[in-house]
């Protein structure tokens, strides 16, 4: 149940995101639920997320694929 509500609120802010990019607020937001996740047990802390949060691509095309990011980089997007 607490990784389902930490994937929630992760999703919900990632979307507002995706919306309004310049808001500092809400990648503060995103930031805090990438670290609730991350205290997860390591079977639930891991998020899939768009290549772009993870500026690993620079290529327009690759952009929108998705990456399935385990404990470790779930914690890395959390303090970025």
């Amino acid at each position: 149940m607490s990784f389902d509500i930490s994937e929630c609120a992760f999703n919900l802010c990632y979307r507002a995101v995706e919306e309004r990019k310049d808001l500092s607020c809400l990648w503060k937001l995103l930031g805090s639920a990438c670290t609730l996740v991350a205290q997860l047990p390591d079977i639930y802390a891991h998020l899939r997320v768009r290549r772009w949060l993870t500026n690993s691509s620079s290529e327009c095309e690759e952009e929108n694929e998705f990456l399935v990011l385990d404990k470790e980089n779930v914690f890395q997007q959390g303090v970025r």
